[in-house]
């Protein structure tokens, strides 16, 4: 993959990156809510969301359940292991964005390909003793989280662009604005 596509690639899977992260150290460390870095939270419990400021309660209330429940709880009912995620997180990252070659286009579907049947040998020989079906649904509640991140990921960076546009919590010309709204002008002649 050409360095621009992988620019691209890197620019434009970063946030998804993130909420996977997130989700997952959410998971396994039994967080309260939605565990970001530096220790800090988004509670599940929103009768904690009245002592917190607003502008945070906006950027993280419309997908807090979301990610609560379709995600963190998932990954926590199937005991995510380790591996898993990691392949899981791949599979994640490789989605095209807009703006890839022909080449990065194949490349990312490729990788995609090879991690998912990764992903259903690790989870077909680790679970070798339990029924076929039960392995294919195991394969399959793994990569229904994927659309969940890819939902979870627009409403945040719609959430976010709003706070940039009226500089919400001093947003413009931030990491946040490079993240949620930058990465879609990457390439882009006016």
């Amino acid at each position: 993959m050409d360095l621009s596509d992988r620019n691209m690639l890197i620019i434009g899977r970063s946030m998804q990156s993130l909420w996977i992260t997130f989700s997952h150290r959410s998971a396994i460390g039994d967080a309260p809510g939605i565990l970001f870095t530096g220790g800090c939270y988004f509670p599940r419990d929103k009768e904690e969301w009245k002592k917190m400021d607003p502008n945070i309660i906006m950027s993280c209330s419309r997908i807090s359940d979301m990610v609560n429940y379709e995600i963190i709880d998932e990954m926590k009912s199937l005991e995510i292991t380790d591996e898993e995620f990691a392949i899981l997180k791949v599979l994640c990252f490789f989605t095209a964005v807009p703006q890839l070659s022909k080449d990065g286009y194949e490349i990312v579907q490729q990788a995609k390909r090879k991690y998912a049947n990764i992903l259903t040998e690790l989870i077909r020989t680790k679970h070798s003793n339990k029924p076929f079906t039960e392995i294919i649904e195991r394969v399959n509640r793994f990569m229904l989280i994927l659309p969940t991140i890819e939902k979870v990921t627009q409403i945040d960076d719609e959430t976010l662009s709003m706070m940039v546009i009226f500089n919400m919590a001093e947003m413009k010309d931030s990491l946040s604005h490079e993240l949620h709204i930058g990465k879609n002008n990457i390439g882009c002649t006016y």
